[in-house]
């Protein structure tokens, strides 16, 4: 089972944080969410304090498979699923497959499309680069592209320090998930359950898209924020997503 820290009474909410993250990286917003809903925020399999998922299993759909185990073994038989970056993936995987699992969803600071060529390479790449180097190497490197050059250096300290509780197996299937992840832009013109995307202004990991013809479902905002806005601007982020929750 999927380690969660879990807070609050009211609609559950499940927090899905990205690749090399833990359910930690909510810190800063989870208390205040927890005034008003039931807050679930997991561990990805391989990352923070979840175990890896069994061979051969690493595809966004089996990752959405784990999250709606949980929530079925906490009595929970729908929820909004708020995904970060990787954890955006997955929600948008679960609202492609499972949508009865799904009461609203947020994608933050991930897009829909699937990696272009020299993405896919790149993610090859650096599932060769951990086994070299090692997950603490990696993801001190790899952590702070995540934030703008004005990010708090404690914020990009603390997102290292979580990426480094990955195992070299768990980050190696997440980086294998999104690489081979399916185009999600078109599902998104046929979407009947309210879903926000969230992009952020400095973000240049959550990929340029353009939706054809979205459904009148489909809601895209911006925070002034880098990949990790929930890190930078908790407050600006909050506002967003509870306008939103609140009025969908």
């Amino acid at each position: 089972m999927l380690y969660f820290q879990r807070k609050g009474i009211g609609e559950p909410l499940v927090l899905i944080h990205g690749f090399l993250g833990t359910h930690r990286i909510f810190d800063k917003i989870m208390e205040e969410l927890s005034l008003n809903y039931d807050v679930i925020a997991v561990d990805l399999p391989g990352h923070g304090k979840s175990q890896p998922m069994e061979a051969n299993i690493h595809n966004v759909y089996h990752y959405a498979e784990k999250i709606i185990q949980l929530l079925h073994l906490l009595g929970v038989e729908r929820a909004t699923w708020i995904g970060h970056s990787f954890g955006g993936y997955i929600t948008y995987a679960a609202v492609d497959k499972y949508r009865s699992n799904v009461t609203k969803a947020v994608a933050v600071y991930s897009t829909p499309a699937e990696d272009d060529e020299l993405s896919k390479v790149e993610h090859t790449k650096n599932i060769d680069v951990i086994t070299q180097i090692g997950i603490k190497a990696f993801a001190d490197s790899r952590i702070p592209r995540y934030f703008s050059m004005d990010a708090n250096e404690e914020d990009i300290h603390f997102a290292m320090v979580l990426g480094e509780q990955a195992s070299e197996e768990g980050a190696i299937r997440a980086l294998e998930a999104m690489r081979d992840r399916p185009d999600q832009t078109q599902m998104l013109d046929t979407v009947d359950i309210p879903l926000q995307i969230i992009k952020g202004t400095k973000d240049p990991w959550d990929g340029k898209f353009k939706l054809s013809n979205p459904s009148s479902y489909v809601t895209v905002v911006e925070t002034d924020t880098s990949h990790m806005g929930m890190l930078d601007d908790p407050d600006q982020f909050l506002n967003v997503l509870q306008n939103w929750l609140k009025t969908t």
